[in-house]
Parts: C-alpha cells; structure tokens; sequence
C-alpha cells in the first residue's frame, strides 16, 4: 500500500496550493472502514476508508473489492472530505478515469485488521424488488428489501434507479447507470429526506457519491406506496436489479474528451456575438488558418527532470485551435483544454476543478498577418465563469519579435520552415506581469510556448514526441 499512502498524504495535502516540491508522505495511525457507505451490489462492494496520519490529516479511500476473485479496485480518494478535492484513481484531480488495481501489501492493515475484510463481514446481500410497473419502458425504480425496514411511523429504505442508458455527471464526468439511494420518511407527516446517494457504473462500481439533500418528488412518491405496506418483507415487486451493458445516453458531454480532444463539451458555452466577429474577421481569409490538422509533442522545463507537459493542438473548422494539455506535478495529472486563436489568444479555456471553462466575454486582436522581425503584436481578453459570477479575469499579453527567422528544426527536426522567437509580457488573470516566450512557425501558422525570461535570461524547454499531421 506504499504508493496509494504516498498519493494521498504526500501530495493531496499539498495539492491544493500546487507544490511542486511535495512533502514527504506522512506515516498512517489508523484505517476505518465508514459503514453507512457501502454498497454491495453482484458480487462485489463498494466502501469508503478512512485513512488518519500521525499529524492527524484524513482522506477517504473508496474501493471496490470483488468478493469472487478478492480483487480489489481504487476508485477515488476524497482528500480534506467536505473541501472538495477529489482524485479519481491515482493521478486525476477533479475528473473522471476509470479505476486502477489496488494490491495492499502483506503488512498493510487492509491485509491485517480482520475488520477491513468486508467480503468476510456481515453484509447482507441486497434483495431488490422493483416499484415500477412491469409494463413501464425505460428508467425503473427498485427498493433493496434486505436494507430496508419500517419503524413504526419512520421508513428506513434503500431505493435505487436503475437507468435505461448510462449518464454522465456534470462535476466529474463520471459515468453512472444506477443511483442507490439511502432515504429515511415519516409516513405520519410524509417528510422525509435522503441520507447518502452512490452514483455506479454498469459494472457495479461506485462512480460518485451525494450527501444528505431533500426527496424528489419521485421519491417522495415512491416512500408514500411503501408506507402503505405496513410489513416490508412480504413487499411484492416487479421484477429486480441486474447489472448490465446500456447503451449511452444521447447527450453532449459535461467534461471535456481528453482522449480525442473534441470540442463538444466547451461548444455548451456560446461565445457572445462580439467575440464571434472578432474570429470569423480575424480568419476570413484561409491564409491565416491553421495549416495543419494536428500537432502533438512533450515539452519539459529547463528546471525540472522528465516531461513537464503533453499537448495535442487540433485546428477547428472556425480557423481557431483546440488544445488538451497534460501536466504532471509530483503524482498528479491536472488537464487543460484551450480554444485560441493561433494557439495564443484564449477564447475559452476548461481547466482541472472547474465545473465550468472561463468564457470570453470582450476580445481584442491586434495579431496581422505575415509576421515580421522585430515587429510587435498584442491582445487583450475578458473571461466570465458560469460558476463564478463576478469575478470575471482579465487576460493580455504584449509580444515583441526577434530580429531574424531561425530554422524550426533546430528546436524539433519533424517541426518544417522557419520560426520567428517572440518575447512577451503578459497578465494571466492576477494582474501580476510574467514572462512567456513563443515560436511562430511559420509553415504551420500557429504559436507554441518555449519558454520564459529568468532575470532577463531566456530559458527554454525541450521538446520530444512531436508529431505534425497536414
């Protein structure tokens, strides 16, 4: 268990002010498994752990162990519970990735503490029963009679959702075909509330959690038919719950696809009509597009050992660019997409814990093309956030040329023509100048990174893995 204790008291402890320079991982005083959260479901459950140090910091671990084979399965950590931060397998701050083997080591108390064997405890097998009618299609409503009892005017019910098609959450992106639900009404005075919502995959796997939140008005409906059987044993039902493949729901994704760098996912926000003009102007003439389709490379920092960062640069129908940008600081992964132009000027950018992208709202380009030596350009940006009303940033950036074209390939041999170094002062959102050196090359017509000013010294990346599609 050395690497999943390291994570998440090494780095997530630090992650939130994203220390590059990670503490050491601080050693475990104690594993608890949390029994209100599990959920057992086929043959395997899913629960939560917590997991205290000696400095009295605590995470939860969830994961899923199938009972069959005692495999086990990290599903996420929830670091600082009720701050927020959550990591999906090992490495993914905020997003959803599927889970990642968990094998604790013989000495490890998941191996030791007989208590942490749940597949050894007593928890009971659900017995579903279904509320729905047997003729209704689609989305059909189950209570787990075995987790569920009446108390005499109180409802104690474990009612679960089972999907017609798999969803995906808006936060996390994370998949989810089932929602369980653990509900407690008062049949007297038909109040009632749920205590814990477990989002699970097809496979079973828990994919999200809720805390406590008021009944919907469908559960609400569904607790007032069961508190008219007044003995929930001899409950009939309609049928019961079973794992199974379903097709995906016929939606816009909520996150975007990091795999393929799509633009569906950002094309939910609109750009104001003042920023759409700013863009079909700037590219109305095809000689100012992207010429390329794609460009992907890893870029590492002069400062730092190994691959700083991984980047794919997709040119758009509009004239604009998508880019996915992958940074790993310490054991985390933190993502980032961009829409820009010349792959400079941010239009919109969705960045790792954010439940939203920062939108342009104003848009001023003085970028001209063809670019000249000892020339300078300059932009100026507005971005809102849907989830941050009133705090809208303020992007710019100043850029001015060197005096002569050098040859792209001396930065990456599969990079064609020639490139045009730019040295710029900018403002990222903080009011605060800092320094970003770029190559315009030229035969590509777009903008890559390359560096910084240190004390009025260039430093520079390297560049590996570059791969130019035309």
């Amino acid at each position: 268990m050395k690497q999943l204790v390291a994570f998440s008291f090494g780095l997530l402890f630090a992650a939130p002010a994203l220390a590059i320079d990670m503490p050491p991982p601080a050693p475990v005083k104690s594993i608890e498994w949390l029994p209100a959260s599990t959920v057992r479901i086929g043959q395997g459950i899913n629960a939560a752990y917590r997991v205290t140090t000696m400095t009295g910091q605590s995470s939860e671990i969830w994961i899923h162990t199938d009972c069959q084979t005692q495999d086990k399965t990290l599903l996420f950590i929830n670091t600082l519970p009720g701050k927020g931060l959550r990591v999906y397998s090992t490495d993914s701050i905020d997003r959803f990735t599927p889970g990642t083997p968990f094998e604790p080591e013989a000495d490890s108390p998941f191996m030791t503490t007989p208590g942490l064997d749940l597949c050894k405890q007593n928890i009971p097998a659900p017995k579903w029963a279904g509320l729905s009618s047997p003729e209704k299609q689609g989305d059909k409503q189950f209570i787990d009679l075995n987790n569920s009892l009446r108390e005499g005017t109180m409802l104690k019910a474990r009612l679960a959702m089972d999907f017609d098609k798999v969803h995906h959450d808006e936060k996390y992106g994370a998949p989810y075909s089932i929602k369980i639900q653990d509900v407690e009404f008062n049949c007297e005075t038909a109040q009632g509330r749920v205590l814990n919502t477990f989002s699970l995959d097809t496979q079973g796997r828990v994919t999200d959690t809720g805390a406590a939140t008021g009944l919907s008005p469908e559960m609400t409906g569904a607790t007032k038919t069961l508190c008219a059987s007044p003995d929930l044993a001899h409950l009939k039902g309609t049928g019961t719950l079973t794992l199974r493949n379903k097709d995906l729901a016929d939606t816009a994704p909520f996150q975007p696809d990091l795999e393929h760098n799509t633009p569906a996912a950002l094309q939910r926000f609109a750009l104001p009509t003042e920023v759409t003009a700013v863009i079909n102007k700037t590219f109305s003439d095809p000689q100012y597009q992207p010429a390329f389709r794609s460009l992907s490379y890893t870029q590492s920092g002069p400062e730092t050992e190994g691959p700083g960062l991984t980047a794919r640069v997709d040119a758009q129908p509009d004239g604009t660019t998508l880019t996915i940008v992958r940074m790993a600081i310490g054991n985390a992964v933190f993502y980032s997409q961009y829409q820009r132009l010349f792959n400079i000027v941010d239009v919109k950018k969705w960045e790792t814990m954010s439940e939203a992208p920062w939108v342009s709202t104003r848009l001023d380009n003085w970028i001209t093309l063809p670019l000249q030596p000892g020339k300078a350009f300059s932009w100026f940006n507005q971005l809102a956030n849907r989830d941050k009303p009133q705090q809208d940033k303020t992007l710019s950036q100043t850029c001015v040329a060197g005096k002569a074209w050098l040859n792209a390939a001396d930065i990456h041999p599969n990079l064609p023509g020639r490139y045009l170094e730019y040295i710029c002062k900018e403002d990222r959102g903080d009011g605060k100048e800092a320094s970003s050196d770029y190559a315009w090359f030229e035969a590509l017509r777009v903008f890559i990174r390359i560096g910084y000013q240190d004390n009025f010294q260039p430093k520079r990346f390297t560049f590996s893995d570059v791969v130019v599609t035309r």
